[in-house]
């Protein structure tokens, strides 16, 4: 078995550091409560840029195990270092449109930016 006795912390050191993680860390990690691992992540000394980015990689790790309220805390999160990320913006339109949130989906995806063929599509949807 892989050593999970890794911290939590040395985890999001090694992914925000650029450094592959294993599936089984990505499982230990979205076992945890959102909230803790934005703690966690906002304590790390890396770029205001990797921040984002682990918390980006973070959010889609929740959002496929089919929890995005966890996911879409982490993207706001993400939002408070750089409310005009596009790449950002575009996952949290994207899971406040799976969800059926129109209104939401569309203030975040017109904050796009540049807005490619899948924002723009849904943004035409909701505008239906």
């Amino acid at each position: 078995m892989m050593n999970l006795k890794k911290k939590v912390k040395d985890i999001l050191v090694e992914l925000a550091s650029g450094e592959s993680i294993s599936d089984k860390e990505v499982d230990y990690l979205i076992q945890h409560n959102a909230s803790g691992l934005i703690g966690a992540i906002d304590s790390l000394s890396v770029s205001l840029n990797k921040k984002i980015l682990t918390d980006n990689f973070i959010a889609a790790a929740y959002y496929e195990k089919g929890k995005p309220d966890e996911a879409i805390l982490l993207l706001k999160a993400a939002l408070n270092i750089d409310d005009q990320n596009d790449l950002i913006l575009k996952n949290i339109g994207f899971i406040f449109w799976t969800q059926g949130d129109r209104r939401k989906a569309q203030i975040s995806l017109q904050a796009v930016e540049h807005k490619d063929f899948m924002v723009c599509d849904i943004l035409k949807k909701c505008n239906k």
